[in-house]
């Protein structure tokens, strides 16, 4: 019996798709949905949050035939309805590569702008619950700093996760790092610390640990002589103060390419998600790894690869309302087109629960995950035809099934 369940995805392009409101939100949010936004050329977005109306805010942006990007933010409600979508002007191109909750109402959206020489400059704004800009603060001003993840700190303030080139006294080469910057309410810094090994290093998820006031950076490090690196890039679990020094860093991996892109805090460890092409079936595939926190050797309680003969990459993870987890991405491996959206639900010890695809002729994946008390999936992703890009937005049952 085949695991791999594919769904195919019909797909309406050229025109903006806007959803107004409409008596499906008046009544009962729809059991399962697929919706699409966005227009001609590329749409992407790549975090999603619940807004407190019961709906999702998500975060991204759009770029023309002239490859000018745009941030753009999309509110829809409970059945995928749009119900706005802003863009914000900038005479640079800028992206949206997360949105949170703020701390005291609406969104916070960290952003990166690159300018006509290539310099990037870190930025996270404030929008009010209608997506009009409240502030704007800017960091490392071409300074080829790139902003990867914003976290709500116990302390409530806000902690940015980059990556930046800046040469150092300890870096002298400009070698990317780790670059952790700790903000008030307001978006003045508190501190900022760059860390790093002896070749470049790039962190791609934060979250505070158990500690509070510590925090776990997971990303890639390349071949590390300081960390005993396996070769090419390995995945890397790296741990901070409560000043963004280093308390500790380890590597994971085989003699090829290995990533970590997301991390679960557990109680009894860290659940992290990425891919490897050391490990499995085919070029790539899915790598579940979980640690021990509270070991100084960040030992292995388990690593699990998912895929096939192809391509396979985890974007994303969550944690469901039964304790299980969801793990996104994409596969050339199974399904319809090119690639796939790939997702895979799998047990406390890793084990897998069931396997889906979803995706049509073009190029699909899902770049975050949520999941749902009622049990419900959201899943945010693209869908890709030619040279057009939309956002698409996902609502499965429990099983990942669509009706």
């Amino acid at each position: 019996m085949n695991r791999y369940i594919t769904y195919l995805l019909f797909i309406p392009l050229f025109f903006f798709i806007s959803c107004s409101k409409d008596s499906d939100d008046l009544l009962e949010p729809e059991d399962t949905f697929v919706k699409y936004y966005g227009g001609s050329f590329i749409n992407e977005a790549y975090e999603i949050v619940s807004t407190t109306d019961g709906g999702f805010i998500f975060a991204g942006k759009t770029a023309n035939s002239i490859d000018k990007s745009l941030i753009l933010v999309i509110k829809v409600s409970a059945s995928g309805n749009e119900e706005w979508s802003k863009t914000y002007a900038n005479t640079n191109n800028e992206e949206a590569k997360d949105i949170i909750t703020s701390l005291d109402g609406g969104y916070i959206i960290g952003s990166d702008e690159i300018d006509i020489l290539g310099n990037q400059t870190i930025h996270i704004s404030k929008i009010n619950e209608s997506g009009s800009l409240i502030w704007k603060q800017s960091y490392f001003a071409n300074d080829s700093a790139s902003i990867e993840k914003v976290i709500v700190t116990s302390d409530n303030n806000y902690l940015i996760l980059a990556n930046s080139t800046k040469a150092t006294v300890n870096n002298p080469a400009g070698k990317s790092d780790i670059l952790l910057i700790k903000t008030d309410i307001n978006g003045a810094i508190i501190w900022a610390q760059q860390s790093g090994f002896d070749n470049d290093d790039y962190g791609y998820d934060l979250q505070e640990k158990l500690i509070l006031g510590e925090y776990v950076v997971v990303g890639t490090s390349t071949n590390s002589l300081l960390l005993g690196g396996f070769g090419g890039t390995d995945a890397l679990i790296f741990e901070s103060n409560n000043v963004g020094n280093k308390i500790n860093a380890k590597i994971f991996g085989g003699a090829s390419n290995d990533a970590a892109y997301e991390v679960e805090v557990l109680s009894d460890g860290y659940l992290i998600t990425g891919e490897t092409e050391s490990n499995g079936s085919g070029s790539s595939d899915f790598y579940l790894l979980k640690v021990e926190a509270q070991s100084q050797n960040l030992n292995i309680i388990f690593e699990k690869y998912f895929g096939g003969t192809g391509i396979d990459r985890a974007n994303c993870i969550t944690t469901t309302s039964s304790g299980d987890y969801l793990i996104g991405g994409s596969t050339d491996s199974y399904g319809e087109g090119a690639f796939d959206a790939f997702l895979i639900k799998v047990n406390g010890s890793g084990n897998e629960i069931y396997t889906k695809t979803y995706g049509g002729s073009g190029d699909e994946n899902i770049n975050d995950i949520i999941g749902l008390s009622d049990t419900k999936i959201i899943m945010l992703g693209t869908n890709t035809v030619g040279g057009n890009q939309m956002i698409t937005l996902t609502k499965a049952k429990e099983d990942g099934e669509l009706n």
